[in-house]
Formats: structure tokens, sequence, C-alpha cells
């Protein structure tokens, strides 16, 4: 039954299949049409390749000129890669080479200075064999200096111990520019309290004292109304400088006090030195030639009696440099002559006296140091670096050589006692050792 119900109802579908197929026909016709619109569009829009022409066939000729073509430009490619490849390499290899230099010099610079350090330190020291040392260390070191990976904080640390043992091997005191940069002294006096430098690059009178040597500013520019130091003397234990406005300080002990003669204004023009002798101040003005002499009893007030002019005949004007005083007045011209002055019993004023000095060689003194308790004078010969040891009748009795590798000297004072000779350079104060002859 069931099987019969089926077969009917498939044989009434088959019976229609001929509508089915014009419905769908119908139906699907304005979808036909436009998919055939939209391909022929396509079509149309497509790229179309250009045509052929004809090709002639490679030849052998153009095969090879291709394939030496496509050679030469490999050739061009690898020549180009092995130029940076060595490039590169020699660059390596140059860094390495100048860091080697540079290590190289700089080991050199360090044994170069153990070495003058230890011919520093011999008793007495190898001086030539330290300097030579120093000059090999110096010229390696600024090789170094110039090596583009130079460790300047390094090469500065070098040149400060190269620095301190020239200044070991040279005799330097102490170095003013250390303490305080700009320093530049100009004159130098000592006594038993130690030594005293006017130092008008920054405006102090120095005190440098004990083994090692100590500092300590006795004077300094504003302080108290105080001007620039240019000139010191001593007297005693007290020490007395003159500074640019023309007034003159005493310092003694911790006291400090101006006792510039009231006549002062009126006399001094242009002073070139001074001195403190049996507590009476001898001011030699260069302007005038004159050596003005101002009497006291104390050393602290000049105003006892008149200022006088001291020289019967004075220098000419302009001419006079450095005065000393030990009893007689000595005076050394710019010229480098040196004259001699002397009070006589009946006078009061002193007299010019015959006096020359035989030097073994020419020189051509700057200053004088003539104290009364020493058995010689000196002379200073800036420019040639010597200072000259004389007896007081003329007799040239020996020569210190000052060392050449420093400026030349602006100021000296020799100690007996200590048997020694300070100079200033620059701002260094060097000492050289009075040997008896």
């Amino acid at each position: 039954m069931i099987a019969e119900t089926i077969r009917s109802r498939l044989d009434w579908i088959w019976r229609r299949r001929p509508h089915l197929g014009r419905a769908i026909e119908a139906a699907a016709a304005p979808a036909t049409r436009a998919v055939g619109k939209g391909v022929a569009v396509g079509l149309e829009l497509m790229p179309r390749r250009s045509t052929a022409l004809p090709r002639h066939p490679d030849t052998a000729r153009q095969r090879s000129r291709r394939q030496r073509r496509a050679a030469s430009l490999l050739a061009v490619v690898l020549l180009l890669v092995a130029g940076g490849i060595g490039a590169l390499a020699y660059r390596d290899y140059a860094a390495q080479r100048v860091g080697g230099d540079y290590t190289l010099a700089i080991i050199a610079v360090e044994n170069d200075l153990s070495s003058a350090r230890r011919s520093a330190d011999r008793k007495p020291p190898d001086v030539d064999a330290a300097r030579d040392r120093l000059t090999h260390a110096q010229a390696k070191l600024d090789e170094a200096a110039r090596s583009p990976i130079a460790d300047q904080a390094k090469i500065a640390a070098l040149r400060d111990e190269l620095a301190k043992i020239d200044d070991d091997i040279t005799g330097v005191v102490v170095d003013l520019a250390r303490l305080l940069p700009g320093a530049k002294p100009a004159a130098i006096v000592g006594n038993l309290n130690g030594l005293y430098v006017a130092d008008p690059g920054v405006g102090r009178l120095w005190r440098i004292f004990g083994d090692p040597a100590q500092t300590g500013v006795v004077l300094a520019q504003g302080a108290r109304d105080v001007g620039v130091p240019r000139l010191v003397a001593t007297f005693g234990d007290a020490v007395y400088a003159l500074d640019d406005q023309q007034h003159l300080w005493r310092a003694q002990g911790d006291k400090v006090a101006d006792v510039t003669p009231d006549a002062a204004a009126d006399t001094w023009k242009s002073v070139a030195s001074f001195s403190v002798f049996a507590a009476n101040l001898y001011v030699l003005d260069a302007a005038s030639g004159q050596v003005w002499k101002h009497e006291s009893s104390d050393g602290i007030d000049f105003d006892r009696n008149r200022v006088q002019g001291y020289l019967e005949t004075a220098v000419a004007p302009n001419a006079a440099a450095s005065l000393a005083v030990d009893g007689d007045v000595w005076i050394v011209t710019t010229t480098g002559e040196v004259i001699r002055y002397r009070r006589l019993t009946t006078s009061f004023m002193a007299t010019r006296v015959d006096f020359t000095a035989r030097w073994t060689e020419p020189v051509r003194p700057a200053a004088i140091q003539a104290i009364d308790v020493q058995r010689s004078i000196y002379f200073l010969d800036a420019q040639g670096k010597k200072v000259i040891q004389m007896g007081r009748d003329g007799r040239e009795v020996a020569r210190f050589n000052l060392p050449t590798t420093l400026p030349a000297p602006s100021g000296f004072y020799v100690s007996e006692g200590g048997r020694a000779i300070y100079t200033l350079h620059g701002s260094k104060i060097v000492v050289t050792e009075l040997t008896a002859r």
C-alpha cells in the first residue's frame, strides 16, 4: 500500500517536468544577460599583450658579449667587496696600532719618571741623569698627548709628577702659583723668622718658613687699607713693605701698622728700592736720583727729624735701580754701574767714594745685597742668571749659576748662615747652595 502511494506521487512530478524547466529558465534569464555583459566589459578592460615582434635569433657573438658584460660586472662587485673588507681590516689594524703606540708611550714616560726620581733621591742628587730622563719623558708625554685615544686625566697627572720632580732637582722651595694663581713675586728678603716675599701679582706679602716649606700671609691687599705690596725690607724681627700707594707698612708678630713718613707724599716720586738700617729709613727715588733719609729711634716714628736728601751728589734721574745700606750706601744703576757712598764724620750727607768692581768676566748686575753682618756683598745678574759674591774691596770672590731652565730672576736674597741663595723665577722661589770659596 505504501509503495503504491509513493510511486503514484513520483509519476505525477515526472509528468510536470517540462513546465518546471521553463519556469527556471524564465527566472534565470535576467541574471544570464547581466553576467554576460559583465564578462564582456571585463574582457575589454583587461590589459592586452603587445604584438610580439619577430626576433632575430641570438648569435654566438651576442651571447659572448653578454657573458663578458656579466663577468665584468661580477668582477667590479667582487673588487668593491674586497676593498670594503680591506678598509675594515686596515681600520682595525690602525686602531690597534694607535692603542699600542699610546700604551708604549705611557709606559716609557712612567719608566723615565721612576728613573728620574731615583736619580734625584741620591745623595748627592744626580741632577744631569735626572734631567736627561725628564727630557725624554717630556718628549714621550707630548707624543702620548697627541694620540686620539689619550686619557687627558692621565696625561695631566703625569705632567704634574714630571713638574714636581723637575722642581725638586731645580731646587724649588715653593711655587706660589700653586697656592694662588697669578702669583708673581718681585722682591725677597729674609731674617731669622724665614723669608718674606712681596708679590704684586696677587697683592700679598708672603712668609715662607720651616722644612718642609710652609707659607703664610703677612699682608694682603685690601686688608687694613693695604695696597699692592711691591718692595720689602727687614730690620731685626720687623718686616717693612711698601705698597703701590706709597704707604710703608710695618709688621712684627701679629701687629701691623702704617708707618709712612709725613714727608713721603712730597719727596717720594718713584720709589725704586728702600732699606732700613739702624732704625733709619732710606728710600731710593728713581725720578730724582736721590736717597731720602728718614731718621727714627725705634723703626716706627720716621718723622723725628726733617727728611733730608742723603746723597751729596744725586744719581742721574731714572738711572738708579737698586739700593743697599750697610753703613755705606750702595746703588746699582740700570746700566749695571755700582756706586758707593759714605758719610764722612764732618758731614750730614753721604759722599761718593771710589769703588771699582773687579769682575772676572763681564756682567750686568741688576740688584745688590749688602748687610752689615755679612762678610761679602752680592750682586744679581738677571740676564746672565748668576749671583756674584764680592768683597767690599771690589774683588770678585765667586759666581753661582742659577737654574737655566727657569725664567730670569726678578729678585734674590743670600743667607750666609744658611749657605743658601734664594731667587725668584716667575712664581717659584728657588734655592741654590752657597758653597764656600
